[in-house]
């Protein structure tokens, strides 16, 4: 039974680095696409700010879809590889997790 809550604290710990690192990375790759996206409306086409921000807003769902997964596979890496350089992830495995499990939460979102 006291194992069942040290996994349960550990997963959190784990989904708590991974979503720090999925909102981060998208934050800036959404960043970096709507940048190009408006400095490529301004320069070449013209367009006035309200029309600018009308096509960013009905090419967002268009944009998500490209990002997210590129974000998921960035919080995966990122996520794993804070583990690996604090010893957290030797610690995980000494505590009773295997591969499996961990690998579990990278590649479920994506």
């Amino acid at each position: 039974m006291y194992k069942i809550t040290i996994f349960k604290t550990l997963d959190r710990y784990f989904l708590s680095k991974w979503i720090f690192f999925f909102i981060l990375s998208f934050i800036c790759f959404y960043g970096l696409v709507l940048l190009g996206d408006l400095l490529n409306n301004l320069v070449r086409n013209k367009y006035s700010f309200k029309e600018i921000v009308m096509l960013i807003g009905f090419n967002a769902p268009f944009m998500w879809g490209k990002i997210l997964p590129i974000c998921c596979c960035m919080a995966s890496l990122f996520g794993l590889q804070s583990l690996t350089t604090h010893s957290e992830l030797t610690a995980y495995m000494a505590s009773g997790y295997t591969r499996k499990r961990l690998s579990l939460y990278c590649f479920v979102w994506e």
